[in-house]
């Protein structure tokens, strides 16, 4: 996934960094933080994302780290649904392709 891509389609600029940080990470698991790292996003804008993501079931978010520790924050560990992303952003292309489409054939009535 390139984030230009996703960034022409409709994903927010932060949005289409993290989900192409994810796919380059697919077959891993990645840390919020981590993302917060290697990428210039603010925890903030990373929440947001995740959860924007959660709702749309493309990332499972886990915690990990508590039970090491007796301090601090645990990590949000976050795994990355390719396949479910692929067929939803094809799947709301299609729509509005056809969207578009009917458009067209209004204009050309018109």
């Amino acid at each position: 996934m390139k984030e230009d891509i996703l960034r022409a389609i409709g994903f927010r600029p932060k949005e289409a960094k993290i989900l192409e940080y994810l796919y380059k990470n697919k077959d891993r698991t990645v840390t919020m933080r981590e993302l917060e790292l290697r990428l210039p996003v603010r925890q903030p804008e990373v929440s947001t994302a995740i959860k924007r993501f959660r709702e749309r079931d493309w990332v499972k978010v886990g915690v990990a780290g508590k039970e090491d520790r007796k301090k601090g924050r645990p990590y949000f560990l976050v795994k990355f649904n390719y396949r479910k992303v692929k067929k939803d952003i094809l799947a709301d292309l299609d729509e509005e392709i056809k969207r578009l489409k009917q458009l067209r054939d209004e204009m050309k009535k018109f």
